[in-house]
């Protein structure tokens, strides 16, 4: 769950499920994804092209639907491993009208030690939760209400039955969909969805001290899709989000000695995205999709901002009062997709997308084996990422679900940061002066 495309960073591809980010897709440091494959109904990828309704990220976006529950009869299904566990339950509430779906998985790594628990100096355990609510009010409007959790903790000590350091990372997730008809030609999606993730690095599990980071997100949007006649299908929308984000802070259990210790800024963010595009059905082989994005990104207070100067040396602070605007930023993201078949199951496909991204992911390791995540917004100092992605390649379909694709791609990345050497990105109140 740690991929990477196209020449970008794994924390430039957008994960969600029902609409809501998941930023730590992963079990076990990668090794296992944090979703569970029985919960799961529907799965769409793009790697650069992508419709106007996707952005905030650079390189890939994958979207996830969650599978509704069967509004006909009960099931279950479950399956006992050596590393994983699951069981799943579903079916309706009222038949034809509503519907459930719970799913469930845990992992049974500890027995790996061979040892009895009161005698194991180490301790493995992830855990994934899904539970959708499918409801159909009428004809014209259903209520889907999703919910994710997941955990990672790992323990260990130098006594057995201890087990006084750690680490831990937490997932949730949750959506509110409200689809409504209007007519044959139009309907939209009204979306309300959290996500949050926290990391955890334990100095004494005994005392319950720590270093943690988080990042958090809200969001309100409304899509509509319009079909005013066989040759055009036009999508548009309105969302606006919350963002927070902590870059990591030590708690400890004397709190008079916490209290004397440094603080690192934390970072609060409004993004409001606008978004507009149509699907053309030119001619019988002619297919065009243009659209355009416009993001606006406002950094707000409570927090201190600093300046720094060429040698990445602090030369003045600013504390911003709350609710405060201290930078704000606006971008225009084109795309273009143009697509000529050749035959009834080979085509060609080119095109245009311009992506901006105001959220980047600090972290002074590239392998796998780590999730230490330091989460930045955008601002005086993090200008918003962004790339300019051409692509034209042939897709052919064989039927049964067979297809064939290749395809060549020029990108372009702009803002891309870099670390000094030995960078410090554990806990330090300056960390953007280490890039």
């Amino acid at each position: 769950t740690f991929y990477y495309v196209r020449g970008g960073n794994n924390d430039q591809n957008l994960l969600m499920i029902d609409d809501a980010p998941i930023y730590n897709p992963s079990h076990l440091f990668g090794f296992f994804s944090a979703l569970s494959p029985d919960a799961i109904k529907d799965v769409k990828t793009y790697k650069g092209d992508f419709p106007a309704n996707y952005g905030g990220r650079l390189s890939s976006v994958v979207d996830i639907r969650a599978r509704d529950g069967n509004m006909k009869r009960f099931g279950v299904a479950g399956s006992l491993g050596p590393y994983t566990s699951d069981l799943t339950f579903e079916g309706p509430i009222i038949k034809e009208k509503s519907s459930f779906i719970i799913s469930g998985r845990r992992s049974n790594l500890n027995w790996l030690s061979f040892k009895p628990v009161e005698e194991r100096t180490s301790s493995i355990l992830f855990y994934d939760f899904n539970a959708k609510l499918n409801v159909r009010i009428n004809e014209n409007n259903r209520l889907f209400l999703t919910g994710f959790v997941g955990n990672d903790d790992f323990s260990w000590s130098s006594v057995p039955g201890d087990n006084s350091f750690g680490i831990q990372w937490k997932n949730a997730a949750g959506t509110l969909r409200w689809n409504h008809i209007y007519n044959n030609r139009l309907f939209s999606n009204t979306i309300v969805s959290f996500s949050r993730y926290d990391y955890f690095l334990f100095i004494s599990r005994k005392n319950n001290e720590y270093w943690t980071s988080a990042i958090s997100n809200g969001t309100i949007k409304t899509d509509f899709s319009w079909f005013p006649n066989p040759k055009n299908t036009v999508k548009s929308g309105i969302a606006f989000s919350n963002h927070h984000s902590n870059p990591g802070n030590i708690i400890l259990a004397d709190k008079t000695l916490e209290t004397n210790l440094p603080k690192v800024p934390q970072y609060n963010s409004l993004e409001t995205v606008l978004y507009a595009s149509n699907e053309q059905k030119v001619s019988d082989r002619w297919t065009l999709n243009y659209g355009v994005r416009l993001t606006s990104w406002r950094d707000l207070g409570p927090t201190t901002v600093y300046l720094y100067d060429g040698t990445h040396k602090v030369i003045d602070t600013a504390e911003v009062a709350s609710q405060t605007v201290y930078e704000d930023f606006i971008n225009l993201e084109p795309r273009l997709t143009i697509r000529y078949d050749l035959t009834s199951s080979v085509a060609i496909r080119g095109g245009y997308s311009r992506t901006v991204q105001y959220l980047q992911m600090l972290s002074n390791s590239i392998s796998p084996f780590t999730s230490l995540e330091v989460w930045a917004a955008s601002g005086p100092r993090l200008k918003p990422q962004k790339s300019d992605h051409t692509s034209i390649g042939v897709f052919t379909e064989f039927g049964r679900g067979w297809s064939f694709s290749t395809e060549t791609y020029y990108k372009v990345f702009y803002n891309q940061i870099d670390y000094k050497d030995h960078a410090n990105m554990l806990y330090n109140p300056l960390i953007e002066g280490e890039l």
